[in-house]
């Protein structure tokens, strides 16, 4: 699964063993990747706060210079979220040359794991409309394929025993 190329992805399934592999990716690139180069962005609903609570002690998820915290788990919370990543957001997009874009660091990663609350994102609209990478990527959880953004090139399908990844570029089958 890689979050540069295919920056809109869906993880499906029923619910613990979707937030299992979900826990599963955010350990993998928390490890794998310095604070400095990688950023971890979360939206949950507030119900779910037992699970994700975690979360706020990886450094990823910190704006340090900012003094901003990642993670939106209301209205409020999500718009000053959304203010300061559409700042950067912004930014990107005014970068020209291509290969300056792709040294800017760091990446953002946004964990969008409540339907309601991400429907009210504008970063998250503005990353699922372009058709380049801005430094941004979406990884949507749901329930079923029908509830997943249709931008999304890649979803990861949860089962009891087994996770199938689906490619909407590939028409093998």
């Amino acid at each position: 699964l890689s979050l540069t190329e295919d920056w809109v992805s869906g993880i499906i399934g029923h619910r613990q063993q979707a937030i299992q592999l979900v826990k599963g990716l955010i350990f993998q690139l928390a490890a794998l990747h310095s604070y400095d180069e990688l950023k971890l962005a979360f939206i949950y609903d507030p119900k779910e706060q037992e699970l994700w609570d975690f979360v706020k002690w990886l450094p990823h998820v910190w704006q340090h210079e900012k003094g901003v915290r990642l993670i939106a788990t209301n209205p409020n919370e999500l718009k000053e979220l959304s203010a300061f990543l559409d700042k950067e957001f912004a930014m990107r997009r005014s970068i020209t040359n291509e290969e300056e874009r792709k040294e800017v660091t760091p990446h953002y990663v946004i964990f969008a794991l409540d339907k309601g609350l991400c429907g009210k994102s504008e970063v998250i609209n503005n990353v699922m409309k372009e058709k380049k990478n801005f430094g941004f990527s979406v990884v949507n959880l749901h329930d079923e394929l029908k509830n997943l953004p249709k931008e999304c090139s890649i979803v990861v399908e949860c089962s009891d025993y087994e996770a199938k990844m689906y490619d909407k570029d590939d028409i093998t089958g």
